[in-house]
């Protein structure tokens, strides 16, 4: 309540600031008539008729102070030469005091009197000027503060309470709790109030931002908590898991941003056994290991104990990114792992021989892909030959080397594709099921799925972005629609398909309804505390449609024929889909292969056009 008191104050006008200074004048001299005349006469002072006429004269300064203009000074900037100011003014006070009482002659009225009003009044005067400037300085201060509440009466909420009341920066101002027991109690001063009290709270006392410190939520919940805190336009933060409990752990600093990994999120737990039984031990090799994808594939897999986990990718950054995340973990959790960066490109046959050949590898995760639709419309060639032909190249080598076990990672991108992205995706997903017939001592499988959450290039990033620069949001089309997925359940998922695998499936991994990238882009602006512009401009930032890019589809889809389709669980489906015959398949990719050497970039685009099974062109 002090602080909305504070805040109030700020708002008056000049002419009720100068009131309120004035009335304060007016009350002090009248105290220091007071208490001058109970120290003279060593009693309280009660007054009669007649000496009433001494606090009348006190007044006297009222006309000096105007004159000499205290009353249009700034009373937030109070200094020296404010305080000379009101020096001179209390002695020309001083002289008329004297000068009316030597006049009017009060009986009873000693003259020390004369002298010691003025200089209580003086003293008062300055203390109380003093006191409005630690007032204003207290009032800047408490403006510079995030106002929070915690969404969570419980321990966790205990717990960030006690770490905010030691940092300056946060002014907690109450507890939000849906249980009813909780409601209307205090927590060391702090009211606990029902969530229908969270608007009333944001318009009184300004707050800045929502904690929703409820570390045990399921994601069901989290979800329908996080969409009704977003109407708010609020911005939110979460205590990411009850892990942060262990040891009274829990800090400011523990929360996180709200972003639409907590609304996406389902619960997934993969409890597999097949998973530890098949990767404890083993020499893993992952491609593309430094991507989105990729470098979550790597640190699911090292927590399952494999012996060796070699790392490939042709960007030596990302290489070096994911190998320090992984020396990180092994740290943390006392592993022994060896992990081996190698910086080759899969299009480099040489360079992938080498690699298999020195480090009998055993399981291979190829998530190495060129993915971006309009990029790779501009560089047909280079798309052709990393997603074709660096496929060919690790089926071969995995053949050669005797590996176990080799999962493409793919997209729904492959299904009836039209665009080149698509189309050598389903290349690629043919010629894993035309070496699954023909070789049947190494396991190949398929995962396909789509879009993940914030992987590099898609539409999160590119929204969040646009949201820092206050920048329209690009859609390209109001219905446009998109399947999505979080990395880690994608992942785990994939681990999960790939450890029930017998050779040549399809596993399309259950992603949910599609979601409208329109309706995405809504929800991260109101996730971010912003406003949509509305028609009439008003708001913070405004969507703008674009149009449909060069092979972009409006709707995409995860299977080519849902009839001859296998449930595994409600998470992974297996598709039963034709292919071509290796011995079909194999002079088509020769032609590619010979028609890249030659730079003929119209020649490999009409051989994907004509001979690849459900490539629709554009």
């Amino acid at each position: 309540m002090f602080s909305k008191i504070l805040f109030a104050f700020t708002s008056f006008s000049t002419f009720l600031k100068n009131i309120i200074v004035i009335s304060n004048d007016l009350i002090i001299s009248i105290a220091a008539t007071w208490i001058s005349f109970s120290i003279i006469l060593e009693e309280v002072f009660i007054p009669d008729k007649t000496e009433f006429t001494i606090f009348y004269v006190g007044l006297f300064f009222l006309p000096i102070f105007f004159l000499l203009g205290l009353y249009s000074l700034s009373i937030s900037k109070f200094g020296i030469k404010d305080l000379i100011l009101i020096l001179i003014a209390t002695s020309f006070y001083l002289f008329l005091y004297f000068l009316a009482f030597y006049l009017i002659r009060l009986d009873n009225v000693p003259i020390t009197l004369f002298i010691l009003q003025p200089i209580l009044f003086f003293i008062f005067l300055l203390l109380t000027r003093l006191g409005f400037l630690q007032l204003f300085v207290l009032i800047k201060n408490q403006s510079k503060k995030i106002n929070l509440i915690i969404y969570g009466a419980g321990e966790a909420g205990y717990q960030i309470m006690r770490s905010i009341e030691r940092d300056s920066k946060y002014n907690l101002i109450a507890f939000i709790d849906d249980s009813k027991s909780k409601q209307n109690r205090r927590i060391e001063g702090y009211k606990v109030y029902g969530r229908r009290e969270i608007d009333f709270l944001i318009k009184n006392f300004s707050i800045n931002s929502i904690l929703i410190a409820i570390p045990s939520i399921d994601s069901r919940r989290k979800k329908i908590l996080i969409l009704y805190l977003g109407k708010f336009n609020i911005p939110i933060k979460i205590l990411p898991t009850v892990d942060d409990l262990v040891e009274g752990k829990v800090r400011f600093n523990n929360f996180k941003e709200i972003d639409l990994n907590d609304i996406l999120s389902r619960e997934v737990k993969t409890t597999d056994p097949e998973i530890n039984i098949n990767l404890v031990g083993k020499n893993i090799l992952v491609t593309g290991a430094g991507g989105s994808i990729g470098s979550e594939l790597s640190l699911q897999i090292i927590s399952y104990k494999p012996k060796k986990l070699i790392l490939v990718d042709n960007s030596e950054f990302n290489l070096f990114k994911i190998k320090f995340k992984l020396g990180e973990y092994l740290a943390k959790h006392e592993l022994n792992v060896e992990i081996i960066a190698s910086l080759c490109d899969i299009k480099n046959l040489n360079g992938i021989r080498n690699i298999f050949k020195g480090n009998r590898i055993e399981y291979v995760f190829h998530a190495a892909a060129y993915k971006h639709v309009p990029i790779l419309e501009e560089n047909q060639l280079e798309a052709v030959e990393n997603n074709v032909i660096g496929t060919y190249n690790l089926i071969n080598s995995s053949i050669e080397n005797e590996v176990k076990n080799f999962t493409l990672v793919s997209t729904d991108k492959a299904v009836r594709p039209t665009n080149l992205m698509g189309s050598t995706k389903r290349l690629s997903e043919l010629m894993v099921q035309a070496f699954s017939a023909k070789d049947k001592k190494l396991i190949f499988s398929i995962v396909r799925f789509g879009n993940v959450l914030d992987s590099s290039g898609s539409v999160v990033p590119i929204f969040k972005e646009q949201i820092l620069k206050r920048a329209p949001l690009t859609v390209t089309h109001p219905d446009i629609t998109r399947f999505f997925m979080l990395i880690p359940e994608a992942v785990s998922l994939i681990l999960e398909a790939s450890s029930k695998a017998k050779g040549g499936e399809v596993f399309v991994l259950n992603m949910g309804d599609p979601i409208k990238i329109l309706d995405l882009a809504k929800n991260m602006i109101t996730l971010s505390g912003l406003k949509l512009k509305d028609q009439d401009g008003n708001g913070d930032i405004e969507i703008k449609f674009t149009g449909l890019r060069p092979g972009e589809k409006l709707h995409e889809e995860l299977i080519i024929d849902e009839k001859n389709t296998l449930s595994i669980n409600d998470r992974i489906i297996i598709a039963k889909e034709d292919y071509l015959p290796l011995e079909q398949l194999e002079p088509i990719i020769n032609n590619i292969k010979l028609n890249i050497e030659k730079n003929n970039n119209k020649e490999v685009v009409e051989i994907l056009k004509s001979d690849i099974v459900s490539f629709i062109s554009n």
